[in-house]
């Protein structure tokens, strides 16, 4: 084990959203539960990264109030985008996702569906789950022995990272729900972490 201690990562996908993409009403109460789970599993969170999307960055502020806590300004990294599909070098331009987006409406799926059917998306996924994963070890190598919240995506993002952390293949990973969290133990920023703990934040339907 590193000498500075088990780095413990926790991996959540964001919550249920609205039409205009914030987190729905149930979307909010189930990352309240996420962190009250955490909370009762001792794994208080001490360092956060976030996809720069308002529906992630409003999971980490739910996650956070449901343990009751509040980070100070220089345990919350500055946002990071795994995998996005119009950013990053290995990504589709503007125009592409545009036109992608056009085609899927008379099909009936969202985008990120869509974007399975490319003949190019999986190359370009699996570089998208090197480069996310690579990201997590850095952020262990700079904060060894902490707990950190990561709040990303789904669309199969959270999974090829997941997979490229455990050595494992894409179609291995089952794919996460909204609001699902992972917990990653590290003994070493270079080691794959023990036994993944997936857990899913059970609530009743939210009264409005």
């Amino acid at each position: 084990m590193d000498e500075r201690g088990q780095t413990i990562v926790v991996f959540i996908r964001h919550g249920e959203t609205t039409p205009e993409k914030d987190l729905s009403l149930f979307g909010r109460e189930r990352g309240k539960k996420a962190g009250e789970m955490l909370k009762e599993m001792s794994l208080i969170v001490e360092v956060v990264a976030s996809s720069p999307q308002p529906r992630a960055v409003q999971t980490v502020d739910n996650v956070l109030n449901g343990m009751g806590v509040t980070l100070p300004a220089d345990e919350l990294v500055e946002c990071i985008e795994f995998g996005a599909a119009v950013d990053g070098p290995h990504a589709y331009t503007s125009d592409e996702i545009a036109s992608l987006r056009e085609q899927c409406k008379p099909r009936g799926i969202d985008l990120e569906t869509g974007l399975l059917t490319l003949p190019d998306f999986a190359a370009k996924l699996e570089l998208r789950g090197k480069e996310g994963a690579d990201m997590i070890r850095e952020l262990i190598d700079s904060h060894p022995g902490k707990n950190i919240l990561i709040a990303s995506h789904g669309g199969s993002r959270i999974e090829a990272v997941l997979a490229n952390l455990l050595g494992a293949t894409l179609d291995s990973i089952k794919p996460f729900e909204k609001s699902e969290f992972v917990v990653l133990r590290f003994n070493h920023p270079d080691t794959m972490p023990e036994k993944p703990e997936r857990f899913y934040p059970e609530i009743e339907t939210p009264k409005i």
